[in-house]
């Protein structure tokens, strides 16, 4: 027992508090708690893309390759179109 800031002797007002943070429960919920950090931390460093510490003119070190393609319709369909036109027609007898 503890002596309160009235002077009486007993448990504290937290006493409840304390009995819970000692409990299966407690633990139980600590450990889902830590594991699902642990989860998405480990999802984070997964998904999130890689940095680069680059500047305009410096040449990298290493080969960097785009995360998704994207195609340009309207350029290559220019070049489709030029690409026909440069073919000499073909007659088969």
């Amino acid at each position: 027992m503890r002596k309160r800031k009235d002077g009486r002797i007993g448990k504290h007002k937290n006493g409840k508090l304390r009995a819970w943070f000692r409990s299966v429960q407690a633990r139980c919920a600590a450990i889902i708690l830590f594991g699902g950090l642990l989860i998405c931390a480990m999802f984070w460093t997964a998904i999130a893309p890689e940095r680069y510490d680059l500047e305009v003119g410096s040449i990298s070190r290493q080969t960097i390759s785009a995360s998704r393609d994207v195609v340009d319709e309207v350029t290559t369909e220019e070049r489709r179109k030029a690409a026909a036109a440069a073919v000499e027609p073909t007659y088969h007898l």
